[in-house]
């Protein structure tokens, strides 16, 4: 039965949240009671009694401990504890009335047990059944430090009348403390399935943009982390975008590279949003490597680059094109035993095989699809069909963002970017890293970024064999990768990254450059 009671239904994230206000209502009152022990020490010299003064060290003790340990035990225990420091804040309350009462007078009406009784239901995240039995506990304790008080040595009050008018009010607070338990429960619970998306609970949101959010999960049965990314429904077409968006969620599952992201479930929620479920990821996207830790050596450039173009071969073998290939969307992470292992995120704009006409200028009319810093020309001047060496253009861009530090082209807008994509030839990366590089690795950088389409390398396949052939890659080892790790990416850095894979900024942009 006391199981049951304690047993709280609340999210994880309310839970916390709960957690937190608490610890601050505990740092609140060691300040309250370090105040009265002062006061009574100085400006009452004389006045106070040893035993109320040892009652204000034990509250003391006890906050520190409760902020100590609330955040390092289960949920249930956590409930257990927060009722129990309820209580004996309470019962300290009382018993420090009790044994002044020679001093200060009896105060008639509601003692401070009662503001306590009524503001713990605000900090806790409880069940009502179980704010319900803390706060008669709590009221209760007005009875008990009365006589608990009379053994330390407190005066005794005659009057039944007076005792009974002090103590009612108590039992009166307990009751008017359902009201805010219940609001709060109840909306909890409403957010709680607000939040549910098929089988997954949402946990923690790790990053938004233009085109929705991403956010930390769970499976509910199988409590398995995962990371979701919710398309926002009013941001298109839901009767147009519905066929499509499930017919690519299926072709990216069929992706069975260990360096593409795996697709766990996909769905559609109440309000229409539609959403991905995928692996979640330990780890930092190569924008934030670059932009933290600087350019990175060509061996250790050359490995991430062959583990992208796995991911890519296999999706263009299937006639799948990324269409958004950035440093955002790749993942560096530490996987099992490995560090370094590439993960390519994000193939909601992936195009596939049976992508009609009508469905690109369902999508497409007007619009841009790629981000621009990394878009190939071909999609930018839109005059041409567009194939997997598109994705090797932007995995150009993105080589010389790992060797520079500096994406191709830096130009302020999207119309002028896709111009420089569509007519400039890009600065030589040595040139704008200042140093050398190895030249095997540039020449194949600049024909990755070749303007004319047949120029470049013809598949993924061969843009790896062209990086084997340097064998640059073979230089970074993972003894190095694992030291690079524990070296940088670690306790606090490490925690930050995890929630890298949430780039979800805009990936369409008005069509600049008339075709």
């Amino acid at each position: 039965m006391v199981r049951d009671v304690i047993a709280d239904s609340s999210p994880a994230y309310l839970a916390a949240a709960a957690w937190r206000r608490l610890t601050y209502a505990a740092m609140l009152i060691v300040a309250i009671y370090l105040l009265y022990l002062i006061l009574y020490n100085t400006v009452w010299s004389g006045k106070g009694d040893s035993e109320a003064q040892t009652i204000g060290l034990c509250v003391i003790v006890i906050s520190a401990a409760l902020v100590i340990v609330v955040h390092r035990v289960s949920h249930r225990v956590a409930v257990a504890v927060s009722i129990a420091y309820e209580v004996a804040i309470c019962l300290a309350t009382e018993l420090t009335h009790y044994l002044t009462l020679d001093n200060v007078g009896l105060e008639r009406g509601v003692s401070w047990s009662g503001p306590v009784i009524l503001f713990f239901p605000l900090l806790m995240s409880t069940t009502p059944r179980v704010t319900l039995l803390g706060s008669l506990l709590s009221a209760s304790m007005g009875f008990v430090g009365y006589h608990l008080a009379g053994v330390l040595g407190g005066i005794r009050i005659e009057s039944v009348t007076v005792l009974v008018s002090y103590w009612i009010p108590l039992y009166l607070c307990a009751m008017c403390a359902q009201v805010p338990a219940v609001v709060l429960y109840r909306l909890g619970r409403d957010v709680k399935q607000a939040r549910q998306m098929g089988s997954y609970e949402l946990v923690e949101k790790l990053g938004s943009g233009g085109m929705g959010e991403v956010w930390r999960a769970r499976h509910r049965l199988l409590a398995r982390p995962a990371a979701i990314k919710i398309i926002k429904a009013e941001a298109h077409d839901l009767r147009q975008l519905e066929e499509r968006f499930e017919r690519e969620a299926q072709a990216t599952a069929r992706l069975e590279s260990a360096h593409t992201i795996k697709l766990f479930d996909f769905g559609r929620a109440d309000d229409g949003s539609f959403y991905y479920v995928m692996e979640l990821l330990r780890g930092i996207n190569l924008e934030m490597l670059v932009r933290e830790f600087g350019p990175l050596p060509s061996e250790r450039a050359a490995s991430l680059l062959l583990q992208i173009c796995d991911s890519l071969s296999e999706a263009h073998a299937a006639d799948m094109i990324h269409r958004d290939i950035k440093p955002a969307n790749i993942q560096i992470c530490r996987s099992a035993q490995y560090f370094d292992f590439v993960k390519v995120l994000d193939f909601g704009l992936v195009k596939i095989p049976t992508e009609t006409r009508s469905d690109l200028q369902a999508t497409q009319e007007g619009r841009i699809v790629g981000t621009p810093a990394y878009l190939a020309p071909e999609i930018a001047i839109g005059d041409q069909p567009v194939d997997g060496r598109a994705d090797l253009y932007a995995l150009g861009c993105v080589a010389y963002y790992m060797l520079t530090g500096h994406a191709v082209f830096t130009q302020n807008t999207p119309m002028k970017l896709a111009i420089a994509h569509a007519t400039a030839a890009p600065e030589r990366p040595s040139t704008r890293l200042g140093c050398d590089l190895p030249r095997e690795l540039e020449e194949i950088v600049l024909a990755c970024l070749n303007k004319k389409v047949d120029e470049r390398p013809s598949t993924a396949a061969e843009l790896a064999s062209r990086l084997k052939a340097t064998g640059l890659a073979s230089h970074w080892t993972q003894e190095r990768a694992a030291l690079w790790w524990d070296e940088n990416l670690h306790g606090e850095l490490l925690s930050k990254t995890v929630g890298s894979e949430a780039s979800t900024e805009p990936t369409a942009f008005l069509n600049p450059v008339p075709s």
